[in-house]
């Protein structure tokens, strides 16, 4: 639906809402009409209701393409607790109750960034990290981070942060421990 529809949508359940109940209230204060008639138009106004709320939760907030605030911090911590897993986003799609393409889409909406860029940036921030604060070799490095081959990982460090990941420890090592 696009936003036009919506608003016609919206503004038509609360006139309808606050027909009904002006309906039930002017029914319920005669005698003569049936109790099955105002139960049911309590039925249909609180249908009414319920459907704007719906419309107004988190809920309804994924068909507008976006994660709501809660889904989009889960997304993102089970994304950076799982980064060096290759199912990942699958793991947060099913966390947020979306097919993984719908995810997808949702959290570039949301984060400015697809899954997989999110996942490496997180795997950058900790390959960061072990170059600097560990001496485990670059190889072993890059496998705690989930590349299973140093020179891809090398690469996508090298695209991502600017400078070789041994550039880096270097660079972090005389900073840290001058000669």
């Amino acid at each position: 639906m696009n936003d036009t529809a919506d608003f016609y949508i919206s503004n038509v359940s609360g006139e309808v809402a606050a027909i009904l109940k002006s309906t039930i209230q002017q029914m319920s204060r005669g005698s003569d009409i049936s109790d099955l008639i105002v139960h049911q138009l309590t039925l249909a106004s609180t249908a009414l209701e319920n459907e704007r709320t719906k419309r107004q939760s988190s809920i309804f907030c994924q068909s507008r393409g976006t994660l709501t605030q809660r889904q989009l911090n889960k997304a993102k911590s089970i994304l950076c607790d799982m980064a060096s897993s290759t199912n990942a986003s699958a793991l947060a799609a099913q966390a947020c109750a979306m097919s993984l393409g719908h995810f997808e889409r949702c959290f570039r909406m949301s984060a400015g960034m697809s899954p997989h860029h999110w996942i490496i940036k997180a795997r950058m921030t900790r390959a960061k990290h072990l170059l600097v604060d560990g001496n485990a070799s670059i190889a072993d490095i890059a496998k705690q981070c989930g590349y299973s081959e140093n020179c891809h990982f090398t690469r996508i460090f090298t695209r991502e942060i600017g400078i070789s990941p041994g550039a880096w420890r270097r660079l972090f090592a005389n900073l840290w421990h001058p000669v």
